[in-house]
């Protein structure tokens, strides 16, 4: 068992736990806690509580795919990584209140429940059908939150269907709070307003106005990816990718080199072998396993083959599942091409491509397509980094900076100081480096504040905005 692995199911035996120790400590202080009140009382309020959980991580759950996501954004930032990490947490949490909710039933006064009439559906001595929706709802929530679990054994693809399950998790959770008699008496009207069933109409709302605006956005998300007309079988010489029709299919990972400490290439070809089954344009991204967007470091001309470099981010999730679980031989979900920042045909001479980390893998697929196309114009590749083993790609980019006269590689270190300090990009760097860089095409790609500030910088030193192209770069 792997040490993640481990952490994870040591963190489920956690939860289970302290779930246990906090409800024998309730039933021994009954009396006291619940002076006045019957114990079956706090069934409403765990439910009320799953509630407000539930909603809550199925909005961090309609969120955080959202980060990786380089055609629309979130409209005003980036959301953190750690999203995930909420969301995950919150999932357990939920799933603990929810299966502590019903088991204050088994001391109500006049409807006692029965263990198997809380776990086995529609065998409720009071309100059957909405008792049953509720345990169906309970059922859909640990399947999701097993398949989390062993999601690297039964795949990504087949646990983000799961998951999807969520979407009918919440309403029959949300249906069952809201149309459930919480006295279990069917002589007692229900009482709409009062606050707990204003608790469950308001995370109803909330919901229903989150899946709402999510598929808003993916039909506005798929009307930009999604090009208007047919592509031919080869895509013209730097054409811009907009007639690209996108493909789906599985290839097979045939190769994964090290670039970096923390950066992989994933190489993968069609299963039977021969030449890609679609054309890209460099610079365009894919979707991998239907989960995340990686712009293709290799390029378009490469007709056998097609690679990512991808970087491992701590706390992500799909780049761990790349660089601990996938192995030679595996089949990975392709959808693709997508995206428009590319160079045009008629993209005027010099081009400059300022990158950043792993922001660089455009440029690595766009230089090599250049320079395999013989295009006769400059190109300044100025590229940040932490150190020099942070470079990707170091000997490839170097061979072709002293075998093409036309590209040059500017590399700044930026913690390659005695005290960890290093040099930065700034205008004074970026007039002394490329002096013309006013008359040129300039590509900028890296984290969201490394391209703020270059492209504040160009501005300053006269760059026009329509010469300037940007893609935010993020990982997980």
């Amino acid at each position: 068992m792997t040490s993640r692995k481990f952490y994870r199911w040591m963190s489920l035996i956690g939860i289970i736990f302290f779930l246990s120790v906090a409800i024998i400590v309730v039933w021994m202080q009954r009396e006291t806690i619940f002076a006045g009140l019957a114990i079956s009382d706090a069934t409403a309020w765990f439910g009320w509580l799953a509630t407000i959980l539930l909603t809550f991580n199925l909005a961090l759950g309609v969120l955080q795919p959202l980060r990786y996501d380089p055609v629309i954004r979130w409209p005003h930032r980036r959301l953190p990584a750690s999203i995930f990490k909420l969301h995950k947490w919150t999932g357990y949490t939920a799933i603990g209140v929810v299966l502590a909710h019903p088991l204050f039933l088994l001391w109500h006064a006049t409807h006692p429940f029965t263990l198997s009439a809380i776990y086995i559906p529609f065998t409720a001595p009071a309100e059957t059908l909405y008792a049953a929706l509720g345990t169906i709802a309970m059922y859909l929530l640990l399947t999701v939150t097993l398949s989390s679990y062993f999601r690297e054994r039964i795949g990504l693809e087949l646990w983000k269907w799961v998951h999807y399950a969520t979407y009918a998790l919440l309403p029959v959770f949300l249906v069952h709070g809201l149309l459930i008699n919480s006295a279990l008496d069917p002589k007692r009207e229900i009482d709409y307003f009062d606050a707990g069933k204003l608790i469950v109409e308001t995370c109803a709302l909330i919901a229903v106005a989150f899946v709402v605006w999510r598929l808003r956005y993916t039909w506005v998300a798929r009307r930009v990816k999604v090009p208007s007309a047919p592509v031919a079988a080869t895509p013209p010489a730097l054409s811009v990718a907009k007639s690209l029709a996108p493909w789906v299919g599985k290839l097979r990972l045939t190769d994964i080199t090290v670039e970096t400490p923390r950066v992989k290439t994933f190489r993968f070809a069609p299963e039977a072998g021969g030449p890609m089954p679609f054309a890209f344009v460099a610079g365009q991204y894919f979707e991998l396993s239907g989960i995340r967007n990686y712009t293709a470091s290799s390029s378009p001309t490469e007709r056998r083959h097609l690679e990512f470099s991808i970087k491992y981010e701590d706390g992500g999730f799909f780049s761990p599942h790349m660089h601990d679980d996938l192995a030679v031989g595996s089949l990975v979900t392709v959808r693709g091409p997508y995206g428009h920042y590319t160079i045009p045909s008629d993209a005027p001479q010099p081009v400059v491509m300022i990158a950043g980390g792993v922001g660089v893998t455009p440029s690595l697929s766009q230089i090599r397509d250049l320079l395999h196309r013989g295009w006769p114009g400059r190109i300044d590749l100025i590229y940040s980094t932490a150190t020099a083993a942070d470079v990707i790609c170091a000997d490839q980019l170097t061979r072709l900076d002293a075998d093409h006269a036309n590209f040059r590689l500017v590399t700044v270190f930026t913690n390659d100081g005695a005290a960890g300090t290093g040099n930065r990009i700034t205008a004074d760097f970026l007039r002394a480096t490329v002096p013309d860089v006013a008359q040129a095409q300039v590509y900028v790609c890296g984290p969201t504040p490394m391209m703020v500030a270059v492209t504040a910088m160009l501005t300053e030193l006269g760059v026009p905005s329509s010469s300037v192209f940007s893609e935010s770069f993020a990982v997980g």
